[in-house]
């Protein structure tokens, strides 16, 4: 009788089909994880490009200001000054040396200065408005230097001055210079040749310079030069629409009586006059 030997492989075959299938699994999950990680990477790759283009690169690139307030020539004045001092590229544009910039040029009043991404700089300037204009010595020539009613002198790139805006000479020279102030003795005059232009400005189109004359212990008188005459007009400081009327009511006046007067007095409510051989005074002003 022959002894045979049975032996049962299927739970030694059964182990290594689940030890092959867990082997081919891990290898299947360690594929889809470098897949995984090979999509994000691409991913962010793009993101970071994107990024490059749409924020990095326009912000590089010169920084494109805008002015607003101001003409196209005072633009350009501040814009290369600016341009040189603060940076080209928006990244760099410093805003607070453009601030000092702007606000160090006696001609502006205010300004401001704000940033925009990616690529603009927005730049607001109040200027000061002229409410007379003197003259002054600069390397050796004669300019115009404009005042406001605050009594602010200024230059200004401006070719032609407002006919409007009086011409007047006699300023102390040491202030007669862009930046610097006048007196507050001045201030009441340019008050009120503000309040002139606002009302009835045709009537400066009338004169070719207003002449300050001093007097003693501070104070002043004026000295009146009408257009295309040669007829001097001497009136206190106040200077009103009124007097103005006046004045060249009373100049069509005595021109028709003697066109020989070379000056007018205003002064002290009276009126009084001379010509080139004699003085004659007059009565009482009449309101």
């Amino acid at each position: 009788m022959s002894d045979f030997l049975y032996t049962d492989y299927t739970d030694f075959y059964s182990q290594q089909l689940v030890d092959g299938e867990s082997t081919e699994k891990k290898v299947t999950n360690k594929r889809m994880k470098i897949v995984r990680v090979l999509i994000t990477l691409l991913v962010l790759v793009i993101f970071v490009e994107v990024g490059i283009y749409v924020f990095v690169i326009p912000c590089s690139k010169p920084a494109n200001v805008i002015f607003t307030g101001v003409n196209s020539s005072v633009a350009k004045m501040f814009q290369d000054e600016i341009q040189q001092k603060c940076g080209s590229s928006w990244l760099k544009f410093n805003v607070g040396v453009a601030s000092s910039i702007l606000v160090s040029n006696p001609a502006v009043l205010s300004a401001t200065v704000e940033k925009s991404f990616p690529d603009k700089v927005y730049i607001s300037i109040e200027e000061r408005i002229p409410v007379a204009v003197t003259l002054t010595e600069k390397n050796g020539r004669t300019i115009p230097v404009q005042i406001d009613k605050k009594g602010v002198l200024f230059e200004t790139n401006t070719v032609n001055i407002d006919k409007t805006v009086p011409l007047i000479t006699g300023l102390p020279s040491e202030i007669s210079e862009k930046g610097k102030r006048l007196s507050g003795l001045y201030l009441s005059l340019l008050e009120e040749i503000e309040k002139i232009q606002n009302n009835n400005p045709e009537y400066f189109l009338a004169l070719s310079e207003i002449h300050i004359r001093p007097k003693e212990y501070g104070d002043f008188e004026l000295e009146l030069y009408p257009i295309n005459s040669k007829v001097r007009v001497r009136m206190d400081r106040n200077l009103t629409s009124e007097s103005l009327q006046y004045m060249m009511v009373l100049l069509d006046v005595l021109n028709t009586i003697n066109p020989d007067i070379n000056e007018i007095d205003l002064r002290y409510g009276a009126v009084s006059y001379t010509t080139k051989s004699r003085s004659v005074t007059g009565g009482s002003r009449v309101e």
